[in-house]
């Protein structure tokens, strides 16, 4: 019997009365699942090697247990399995080296597997994933086989973490260790995820940092002492009020600089939904004084902001961030996305709707629900355009108030 397997589909195959009823996947050639007489549901691949029949046994579906193998994961090996026998290696045979072998896979060997996956999947947030895994996972556990890393290990390197008066950090590195542990699990390096049970250490507050004027201005003029492209990324994160990664990694093919507008495509914005950003004329002339890095001298190489010849997207954050921090001397700490809600609080100050203000962020339709009804598209770019404008005109103002107090 073949169908379309589905979760609900293998969840409401009947057991036999006797022996065992297999369900093919349609999706997957030769990937089964198994029912027997009491109920337990299990994977087999059916193969050929040499000319002959095979089963290998993958796992059992059970969602409540640790070690289930759900239909994706069941899936994917199937697939791996039948590459495997395609060229000649029985799938079953490699199952048992791997096996074999995975008492001796250290955390470090399965982090740089999990890093490659995540880049794989196009993951936005792979580099801060492999940052945190690097500094606080790896010096502290890297060397251990994975398999024998227990609750008791991620709860020891979380606690010098935060007796080491790392704040909030601490609760990134617990959640990308559970990520990393999770896909461990789902790549059979172990059988369930020691660090899943443990709790938040730091309590969190949400964040509600605004940057008066004129530390908005120390910071811009820090940053134009650094220069490019420094200089320029840290005016669009204030001009635009978008989001860090979404300004770092435009490409010249995204913006209409003829009309003023931005269209971040929905693949690079957190909401997964095309953003078109009406543009101030401020933005409009720093981006047309911005050099164009070329092969030709005709053809774009995509990225606006990079220290790679436009083939890369500007990467240097982390040291931008701690060096811009140093430079501006701001009494009260901050980080690169306060300057976003500065920016939303600029438009408000100015007098701008709220509405209009999540536009502009690109917020969910949720929370700016009506905002279509009160205006049509061409009242609404109007009106985005306006806020930012605003922000400039207020960014112009602050910086030229803080050279007057500090000439140079």
């Amino acid at each position: 019997m073949k169908r379309q397997l589905t979760d609900r589909t293998i969840q409401s195959i009947k057991p036999p009365m006797s022996g065992v009823v297999e369900v093919t996947d349609a999706a997957v050639t030769g990937l089964q699942i198994r029912v027997t007489a009491n109920g337990v549901r299990s994977w087999a691949l059916r193969y050929r090697i040499d000319g002959k029949h095979r089963r290998m046994a993958l796992g059992e579906y059970r969602p409540e247990a640790p070690d289930h193998i759900s239909l994706e994961a069941a899936r994917r090996v199937a697939l791996d399995a039948l590459a495997l026998a395609k060229n000649g290696t029985d799938p079953a045979a490699a199952a048992t080296t791997t096996e074999a072998t995975t008492a001796s896979t250290t955390v470090r060997v399965a982090a740089e597997r999990f890093i490659r996956a995540q880049r794989r999947k196009g993951l936005r947030s792979v580099g801060e994933q492999e940052r945190l895994l690097d500094l606080h996972v790896l010096p502290e556990i890297g060397d251990m086989p994975i398999g024998a890393v227990e609750r008791r290990h991620v709860y020891v390197l979380l606690e010098k973490l935060r007796d080491g008066g790392f704040g909030a950090q601490v609760n990134r590195v617990l959640t990308q260790t559970k990520t990393f542990l999770n896909w461990a699990v789902e790549a059979g390096e172990i059988a369930a995820n020691p660090a899943a049970v443990i709790k938040r250490m730091v309590p969190e507050k949400p964040r509600e940092r605004v940057l008066s004027g004129d530390e908005v201005a120390k910071v811009i003029l820090a940053a134009d002492g650094v220069g490019y492209p420094v200089a320029p990324l840290v005016r669009l994160l204030l001009l635009t009020g978008q989001r860090r990664e979404e300004v770092t990694q435009a490409r010249w093919s995204e913006f209409d600089l003829e009309n003023g507008y931005w269209t971040i495509p929905a693949e690079r914005t957190k909401a997964k939904r095309e953003h078109r950003l009406p543009l101030p004329k401020a933005v409009v002339d720093m981006l047309n004084q911005l050099p164009r890095f070329t092969s030709d001298g005709t053809e774009d190489r995509g990225y606006v902001f990079s220290a790679r010849g436009g083939r890369k997207p500007y990467a240097g954050w982390r040291r931008a961030a701690q060096n811009l921090q140093t430079k501006a001397a701001l009494s009260a700490p901050w980080t690169i996305h306060d300057l976003r809600r500065t920016a939303a609080s600029m438009m408000g100050e100015a007098g701008a709707d709220e509405a209009i203000i999540s536009r502009v962020l690109n917020h969910s339709p949720r929370s700016r629900m009506g905002i279509t009804a009160t205006y049509e598209r061409s009242r609404r770019d109007e009106a985005m355009r306006s806020a930012l404008e605003s922000v400039a005109y207020s960014l112009e103002k602050f910086i030229e108030e803080e050279k007057r107090k500090n000439p140079e």
